[in-house]
């Protein structure tokens, strides 16, 4: 009976240690998924604007709180909160276009407890398309430039405010909605600013600052309550930089064309998990900023990336530390933003030498831009050799020209290039020809007829360089 009952224990211990096992694991794996989950950001510390040009009637702030309902309490040095020794603001930046602005101010024994988060991260291209609106006020406010901005907008679903202290206008805890509401058509839509001169009420016109605008609600009727500013300073830590090693696993690129077009970037081999060499196909604003990450089995970009414009290819950018790569680079209608290597973390700056981004023609150009020096107007016709592989025409360009005026066209063959000579006419008579088979010189500087190539690209060689040469 003995050696029963301690079998039957033995059974339930180790019945019990396996599901203690299990349950552990489960919970490592969920902390583990929690994580993953948790998108990156950038921490960066929250200094108060001097408030230019009033610095002389109001304190150094990165917060006002009105005491009046209708908010004309500027010059009240009461209504202003302050970074202390032991109170303090930090911005955080995550990558999936949300921010978050946490920590603690004060003004006088009044401490507010700040929890606001912004999302929706836009470009001023993309912020003006929505008709939202840059709103320029103070000394950094009016010096700032729109397209070195990004805007949020604050989400009043988990944004919150706190305050506590015999100073407060009102104590207790707060919701937040923008100001002016974004969802009123009769109202302006300014958002929250973020970029250089952001900060608008400060002196320093190069310092990246942050301004937004907002009513503290009642958390129970969402009624709104007190008018509030965000006006402040952002300093960032410097990210350390390294020399590109083991190939570079993700990019930041701007787009410098001066049209909206779909981009294209692959890869030279199929991505290990996706089956495909393409890493983004988008369709890109000018001056936007746009990422990618690696595809192969180690999560990078293999030894090189070629990048398409519409189709066209328009430049590569060597990925295997080969050469140079990092913030500053130009190549094509691009400049690295940021980038990363495998081994190496954060690329550091590059320079890029004048005519560093090109190569000698190779493959047959398959892109040109070039300029009418006509005297008056004219229809320009271009045509190739051959019929287009898919258009089944020998005419890649057709329009009426003012003189001066740039026109661009592309290759219609089946490898997307001009193929070996092109021949341009003006009002129907033959003007000029040009060889595209790189067997002579062409590049930007080229002179033929009435016409000058002013940039284009070959299918191998990419950009292509410039020449002297007019004929």
């Amino acid at each position: 009976m003995k050696n029963n009952i301690l079998m039957v224990l033995g059974i339930c211990f180790i019945f019990l240690a396996c599901q203690t096992e299990q349950i552990e694991t489960q919970d490592d794996n969920l902390l583990e998924k929690s994580r993953h989950s948790q998108p990156n950001y950038t921490e960066c510390n929250v200094i108060d604007a001097d408030r230019s040009p009033f610095g002389s009637q109001q304190p150094n702030a990165n917060f006002w709180w009105s005491e009046l309902a209708d908010g004309t309490d500027y010059f009240n040095a009461d209504t202003y909160f302050s970074s202390t020794t032991s109170n303090g603001l930090v911005f955080r930046e995550y990558e999936n276009g949300t921010a978050n602005i946490l920590g603690t101010t004060v003004s006088g024994t009044c401490v507010v407890s700040v929890d606001v988060w912004l999302k929706d991260k836009k470009t001023w291209a993309e912020w003006s398309a929505l008709g939202g609106a840059h709103k320029k006020e103070g000394t950094a406010g009016n010096a700032s430039n729109s397209e070195d901005m990004n805007f949020y907008i604050i989400d009043s679903e988990i944004s919150s405010i706190s305050a506590s202290g015999s100073d407060c206008v009102q104590t207790g805890d707060f919701g937040l909605r923008q100001r002016p509401d974004p969802e009123d058509f009769d109202t302006p839509n300014y958002g929250a600013h973020i970029g250089i001169g952001g900060a608008n009420y400060d002196s320093d016109l190069n310092a990246v600052g942050l301004s937004t605008w907002g009513w503290l609600t009642d958390i129970e009727t969402g009624a709104d309550l007190w008018l509030i500013d965000f006006n402040f300073k952002i300093e960032c830590p410097e990210v350390e930089c390294e020399d590109c090693d083991g190939k570079v696993d993700q990019l930041e690129l701007q787009y410098n064309g001066d049209q909206a077009a779909n981009i294209v970037v692959k890869t030279k081999k199929n991505g290990h998990d996706s089956g495909t060499k393409v890493v983004f196909d988008e369709t890109v604003l000018p001056g936007e900023v746009f990422s990618f990450v690696g595809n192969d089995k180690k999560g990078t970009l293999g030894t090189e990336i070629k990048i398409y414009i519409n189709g066209s290819e328009n430049t590569k950018i060597h990925t295997s530390c080969s050469e140079p790569i990092g913030p500053g680079l130009v190549k094509g209608a691009f400049t690295v933003i940021s980038g990363s290597s495998r081994n190496g973390g954060e690329l550091c700056p590059v320079d890029t030498p004048p005519g560093g981004d090109c190569e000698e023609c190779d493959g047959k150009v398959n892109a040109l831009e070039m300029q009418y020096n006509g005297s008056q107007a004219a229809n320009i016709v271009v045509k190739t050799k051959k019929d287009g592989h898919d258009s089944g025409t020998k005419v890649v360009f057709d329009e009426t020209l003012q003189p001066g005026e740039v026109f661009s066209f592309l290759g219609n063959d089946k490898k997307g290039t001009l193929g070996t000579e092109i021949k341009i006419y003006i009002d129907g008579s033959e003007n000029t020809k040009i060889h595209t088979s790189c067997s002579v010189p062409i590049g930007p500087g080229l002179v033929k007829g009435s016409f000058e190539v002013i940039s284009g690209s070959s299918r191998n060689g990419g950009e292509l360089c410039p020449v002297d040469t007019t004929t």
